[in-house]
């Protein structure tokens, strides 16, 4: 089976480059050994837009080079062996038939490495130590994803328009990065108390979010977190300090309820909040500019006698608005 790959040799080791010309294999297996010398290396692209459905990695590969496997559009299956830990960048992106994925020999996930990839659900083990940007995005199959992973850490856009991923324990994670679940198909989050940061747009444009519950450690909401989210229809603030620019700008709240609690609200916060009919403002803290701005449908603005300030435009588009001080 050797005579089907292309490959070099440097220092008495081998490096697959990929496929004869006219080689049409549906299943290859990566063999230890090419011209009795150990095939170590997969290189960059090696079975880039091949056809292959199932490959096993040979048992001396340390090292696979970025988008090995990059659109192999029928690959199904993946026996990855344990003596190369990492799975580098780009390496099974597009791949939209790999629909499982066996990472418990694996340490290290690269960036965009299963990025459209047909992933549909996914337990990630305690031996992975790092997870690179964007590893998942954009796996539109992908449904449940359970995170018992060494590392702490979701990295920024991780999960980035994933539609069907309705189903995500969180109790593994202390940090969610910037935008790591936009676009994604959740529908109810409840943000446990092990969460200690938070990233901006971490769930923009969520647009199935209809429950939210924020019992995180962090007690600030960061920019445009929710921004867009058209099913979040109420959000208990009870345990948030701050609300920063443009966070909930966009969503479907019926009522803001901000309590003494409430140390600092942001320009934008609640801007073209279409659906939202009542406010109660009782933190003395300023209210800023165009914090409801474009909320065309509010009625009833309930405000702290204590409020510091009211800045122009704070309301500005809120025709129907009837204000009270109490």
């Amino acid at each position: 089976m050797n005579n089907i790959f292309k490959y070099v040799e440097e220092d008495g080791q081998i490096m697959i480059t990929g496929l004869q010309e006219g080689v049409t294999t549906a299943s290859i297996a990566i063999p230890e050994t090419i011209d009795n010398m150990p095939v170590t290396v997969i290189a960059y692209q090696a079975f880039k837009e091949s056809s292959i459905t199932s490959i096993k990695i040979g048992g001396n590969i340390r090292a696979i080079d970025a988008g090995a496997f990059e659109d192999c559009q029928s690959l199904t299956s993946v026996i990855w062996n344990d003596h190369c830990k990492t799975i580098p960048y780009r390496c099974f992106s597009r791949c939209v038939s790999l629909s499982t994925f066996d990472f418990s020999g694996v340490e290290s996930i690269g960036k965009w490495s299963f990025e459209g990839s047909g992933l549909q659900e996914v337990n990630l083990p305690r031996n992975i130590q790092k997870v690179g940007d964007f590893a998942f995005s954009s796996c539109k199959s992908l449904k449940a994803f359970r995170w018992n992973a060494q590392t702490k850490n979701i990295p920024q856009r991780c999960f980035v328009n994933c539609a069907s991923l309705s189903i995500f324990d969180f109790s593994g994670v202390e940090s969610i990065d910037d935008g790591a679940f936009a676009e994604s198909g959740l529908q109810e989050v409840n943000l446990p108390h092990n969460i200690q940061e938070v990233g901006e747009l971490a769930f923009r444009e969520c647009k199935l979010l209809k429950t939210f519950h924020w019992n995180a450690q962090i007690k600030n909401i960061p920019q445009y977190c929710f921004y867009n989210c058209l099913s979040l229809s109420t959000f208990d603030f009870s345990s948030v300090e701050s609300i920063h620019e443009g966070a909930f700008a966009g969503s479907r709240l019926q009522e803001a309820n901000l309590f003494h609690n409430i140390q600092k609200v942001e320009p934008f916060a609640f801007q073209d909040c279409k659906s939202l009919v009542k406010v109660e403002w009782l933190s003395d803290e300023s209210i800023n500019i165009y914090t409801f701005a474009n909320c065309e449908n509010l009625k009833s603005v309930n405000i702290s006698d204590q409020v510091q300030n009211i800045e122009a435009n704070a309301f500005q588009g809120c025709p129907n608005a009837e204000f009270s001080f109490i």
